[in-house]
């Protein structure tokens, strides 16, 4: 096993899509509230995420078989923003002037059978962030750095709006105004 990356991250003044799962408590496998306001105001050491870093390197792959399997062309994603840019993203890709798309992609594990609620969440603030229609998630199987096999969900802006407006919007708007950001 390779020794884990130690890295600083300083404070910050916004706070991505990926996060936004750790603020509504949907996560118990990256951080509660309570400690990413902490990392947000003060910073804190980064332990280099080896599934992370994977997945980060293999998402091209990732998009390419999206291409083929949807026939689309998938642009180059722009950073969008919102609540006075203390969201701020890069979507994976934009497709079209209606949708987008999620990679994840999984080291020796298989294709997720669903969306789980903490990916929903970011792929729900992509479709707020860029003013999409819908949306989709591609979970991507690896084995020995092959790509095995791809699911492909489509999410619906019309069927998380009202679940967006109502429950996590307004709880990401009450994290957000409780955070000292950096100036």
């Amino acid at each position: 096993m390779q020794k884990q990356q130690k890295k600083w991250v300083q404070p910050k003044k916004c706070i991505g899509p990926s996060k936004l799962a750790s603020i509504l408590n949907m996560t118990p496998i990256w951080c509660t509230p309570a400690q990413l306001k902490q990392q947000l105001e003060n910073g804190y050491w980064d332990h280099n995420n080896h599934r992370i870093d994977f997945g980060n390197r293999k998402e091209a792959v990732g998009i390419e078989f999206y291409k083929r399997n949807r026939k689309v062309d998938v642009k180059q994603a722009y950073f969008a923003n919102a609540l006075n840019r203390r969201i701020i993203g890069k979507a994976d890709g934009l497709i079209g002037d209606d949708g987008g798309v999620e990679i994840k992609c999984h080291k020796d594990r298989d294709v997720l059978e669903s969306i789980p609620p903490y990916y929903m969440v970011q792929v729900v603030a992509y479709m707020y962030l860029y003013k999409r229609a819908w949306w989709d998630f591609v979970s991507c199987s690896f084995k020995d750095d092959k790509l095995k096999k791809c699911r492909i969900f489509r999410v619906y802006w019309k069927n998380h709006r009202d679940t967006w407006q109502r429950e996590w919007l307004p709880e990401i708007k009450k994290f957000i105004n409780r955070v000292n950001w950096k100036k």
